[in-house]
This record gives C-alpha cells, structure tokens and sequence, in this order.
C-alpha cells in the first residue's frame, strides 16, 4: 500500500473537507508530485461507486493498476477490454463511454474523479457531467494546469479550486529535481498560421520550420555542449519533425528514436525499455510523454516544438523535474525560446477557477545565496543569435532571509451578515488566542457562520513542521470556541491563514460559499 507525502495527505484532507460544501472540487497540483496517488486515497476513503474519467488508453490501465496498489480493482470501460460493471470503481475512456448508449454507463454513482481536468469543458466531458448533474454525485478534477488557451477558466464545472504550493517549495523541499534551464533565440515564427480549434501553431508548417538546418544544427549541437551524453527526451512537433530529429542525432554518433500515438504498443515498450537500459541515448517524442503516459526517469528534457499552450509547456518541462534517485538536477535545453512566452515554471501563477492570471512578465532566478527569486526580464540575460545561454537555475534553498516580523493581525468576519466583526493585532505567533472574538459573540446578533484571518504569520515552509504547526494552532482554536461553533477547514493564502467556523445546527448544504470564496480571494489580492 502507498505511503503518502504529507503534502498529498494534506490535498486529500482538504478536498475531503470542501466536499462538505462543495459538489465539485478541482485540485491543483505541479506534474511530478503525485496526483494519481491523491484521488487513489480519496476513492478509498470515500468507498462508495466511483467513476474516472481519462482521455487516452494509457491513462486507463495506469490508473487501474495504481488503484490495485490501493486496493481497489477497477473495471474498465474502453474498447478491446472486458467489462466488470459489478465493481464498485469504474474507468473509463472519456470516447469509449460518449459513443455508448446512456443506458449502459454506471448507474448509482457518488463520485466522478476526472484526470487531466484541465479538458473538463469539452463537450464530451460536458455531456457526460449533464447526465449525472440530477443525483448528489460529487465532481473531483485533478490537473497540473487549471487552464485554458482562451484564458476562460471552469466557472459552471467546478465550483471552488484547491491550491496546492508552488513548484518552488515541492523542489525546496526536496519533492521535485532542481533543475538548469538553458536557452537560444526564439525561433522566426511570425509567418506560421495558427489553427482555429486548437490556437496554437499550425503543425504541418510548424514542423517543416523546425527542421530547417540552422534550427536542427543547433539542436543537436545544443546537446552535444551542455547534455554530457545524458539520457534526454525530446519533445518534437510531429512525426516528420520528430523523425527528422532522430536521423540528424544518429549522423553524429548518437543512439536515437521516436516514438508516437502510430508506434505499436509492444514496439513503443520495447523502445522505453531500451532507453530506460541507456541503449538509446535521446527519445523523441510526439504527445506522448506531455501526458497520458508515465514517463522514464530523465535527465534532459530538450524543448523542440514552441506552442502558445501554457499547459503544454509546463507538462513538458514537468517531466524533467520527477525526483531522481540520485538526487541530481534536471537540465532544460530549450530550443524553442519558450521561456520568453510562458516564464520558467516557477514563475508565481495565481491559478483560480476564471483562468490564470499572468500580470507580470517575471522569471525566477537563483541569487547568490541560492534563494530563487522573480525578477523582470530586463534583469537576466537577454539571448542573441543560437548560442545556448544558461537563463536561471533553480535548486534546494540554502539559506532563508530573515525579516523583521510585521504585527499580526486576526479578524473575525460575519459570513451571514457580510461584515468585520472585530479586528486586534499581537506581535507573537505564541499568542494567538481567538477568545477576545468568541467572549464577545454574546454582546452581538449571533452568527451562523465566522471566518478568522491570521495575516502576517511565519508559516514553517516544511510540510512536516506546517502541519503539526497547524494542528497546534487548531487545537488552541478548538479549545477556545464555543460549544455551539465548530470548525469545518482553513486555507492558506501565502502568509495568512484562514479558518472557517459554523453554528453545530447549520446545515453544511447551505453554507454561503460565495462569501467565503470572497474572502479567500481578497486575501490573495492584499498579499501580494
């Protein structure tokens, strides 16, 4: 049975306890930190019928066989397979279950589980939600990159969005590889066409462009100077350019191959084995390893194929930053200048349900004391001509700022109401106390429901050490209230925390939700 990471007990709680007030939750998570291990625990803690819905083959026997891990067999629902629909989990492929009759989906259903949720508002995923949106079945959404091209978001899918830390603090931490993020001159790309349905470059002609000399030689030469003949995957723009790939690294001596939705299934095993062995030194790829697809321990991840998608981008770049076992960093050799485009994947996203928000044009890079930190672009290397230039590094911090502590500040709001209630500041973490605000309850008209803020807080940056810090605070918080309030949840939002009270009589069904998503993100807004 898997043990988890605090930090993924930690999503499975808060998804959980939203589920109180919430039908639909979407979970944010960096690629690389565990998503699938998430919803697995959740399935068991929940123990009731439970469909998942995946967009690709390989998604569905993955998910599968992470599940026995759990302990739950899962039947599938795809084509080729046999169907077990007595089990209580079911799998299915997301075109597999569209082009069935509504008649044969699994009926008495309590949770959805979507992966990959970041494609929950296409039609066929719309219209399998819309046949179970009559019955009290919950929607969980697990994705890396709540976002879409047009900026649009999941507003009427899901209802609120749980956060997880930044990408910074899972490889400060330890939970994900440090990496060197290399780059060359943006490629000419004003003269591509951009596809109406997918807004992102035109393949054919996006694939002919990067398999021009110039922009190949550099690509290879590009790993020749900075790979040290270390294993790296390729991330091409179709198959031509893919292929084209392939041939011009084995011109120099270098073990090679592709791999493609068109390569066969044992081939394409075959062909992961043997770069897993090291008998193949670099392996392209073709939307195989973006996602839908476990993929191999690597040390170079070279970025071929530009793109307007940031969740393209951050799933590409993802797969170099897994934990290695021997504890080594990744390197990013971006050959399509996509850093200019989207930032380094540490650059602070404030993910929320209408679409990220992307108003400053920063990148992160190590200063020198190793703390990463956001600067404008004017303050790094500006790259000129097809010289690979080192753009940042990111990498365990190893040391911390100390600052003077500002005063911290606790207030109390009124959800029903919609007001402050009252406000006090202290200049010790050690002194929080919540009874200046429950003492006083009897002196107004009794709430149904409070949220206390804590801003200002040194917060411990290791899961561990946050957790039993938070437990500590909440049992003095537990201690303090009242016998008729009880606590649902808290959130944090960068140095405040947020906690959540209601009356023992109110019905969880009708908590007013707006209000306190209301909170959480004016809270975002005065932190930054």
């Amino acid at each position: 049975m898997p043990t988890l990471h605090p930090y993924q007990q930690h999503a499975v709680n808060n998804v959980i306890s939203s589920f109180s007030s919430n039908k639909s939750v979407m979970l944010q998570m960096p690629t690389g930190t565990g998503k699938t291990h998430v919803f697995c625990e959740i399935i068991k803690n929940v123990n009731k019928r439970t469909l998942v819905l995946v967009h690709t083959r390989e998604l569905v026997e993955q998910i599968q066989q992470r599940l026995l891990a759990f302990g739950i067999k899962a039947g599938t629902i795809m084509a080729g397979t046999i169907q077990q629909p007595h089990l209580m989990v079911q799998i299915a492929s997301i075109q597999t279950l569209t082009k069935r009759d509504i008649a044969y989906w699994p009926t008495k259903v309590s949770l959805i589980v979507i992966d990959e949720a970041h494609h929950a508002t296409a039609h066929s995923y719309q219209s399998i939600l819309q046949n179970y949106s009559q019955s009290d079945v919950k929607i969980l959404g697990v994705t890396a990159t709540p976002y879409r091209m047009n900026n649009s978001g999941f507003k009427g899918t899901f209802e609120t969005l749980i956060e997880s830390l930044p990408i910074n603090n899972f490889i400060d931490q330890g939970y994900l590889a440090g990496f060197r993020h290399l780059a060359t001159a943006s490629p000419e790309l004003s003269r591509i066409k951009i596809d109406k349905i997918t807004n992102d470059y035109d393949l054919t002609e996006l694939g002919y462009l990067m398999s021009q000399e110039t922009i190949m030689s550099d690509l290879i030469e590009s790993y020749i100077k900075h790979g040290n003949n270390q294993q790296c995957i390729v991330f091409a723009v179709n198959r031509y350019h893919s292929k084209v790939i392939v041939e011009r690294y084995k011109e120099v001596g270098i073990s090679a191959a592709y791999i493609d939705s068109k390569t066969p299934k044992e081939e394409r095993k075959t062909i992961i084995a043997d770069f897993k062995a090291g008998k193949i030194r670099v392996l392209s790829n073709v939307q195989i390893f973006t996602e839908g697809f476990d993929c191999p321990d690597i040390s170079v991840v070279q970025l071929a194929r530009p793109t307007h998608s940031l969740v393209l981008y951050m799933q590409m770049v993802g797969r170099g930053l897994r934990k290695k076992k021997d504890g080594s960093q990744a390197l990013i050799l971006d050959n399509a200048g996509l850093w200019k485009k989207h930032g380094l994947v540490t650059k602070h996203r404030k993910w929320k349900l209408e679409g990220v928000e992307n108003n400053a044009k920063t990148i992160s890079v190590k200063n020198s004391v190793g703390i990463v930190e956001e600067k404008e672009p004017a303050n790094v290397i500006e790259v000129e001509g097809l010289e690979m230039q080192e753009i940042a590094a990111c990498s365990p911090a190893i040391s911390m700022v100390v600052s003077e502590p500002e005063l911290i500040k606790i207030t109390a709001h009124f959800i029903k109401q919609n007001k402050e209630f009252a406000s006090y500041s202290i200049k010790e973490q050690q002194s929080i106390t919540l009874a200046p605000f429950f003492n006083n309850l009897a002196k107004s008209k009794k709430p149904d429901e409070i949220i206390i803020s804590v801003k200002s807080l040194q917060i411990p940056k290791i899961w561990d050490e946050k957790l039993k810090w938070i437990d500590e605070l909440e049992n003095t918080i537990a201690h303090e209230t009242t016998s008729s309030f009880t606590q649902i949840g808290w959130e944090e939002v960068d140095n405040q925390l947020l906690f959540r009270f209601i009356e023992k009589n109110v019905d969880l069904n009708n908590l007013n939700n707006n209000n306190w998503n209301r909170l959480k993100s004016h809270s975002k807004v005065d932190a930054e």
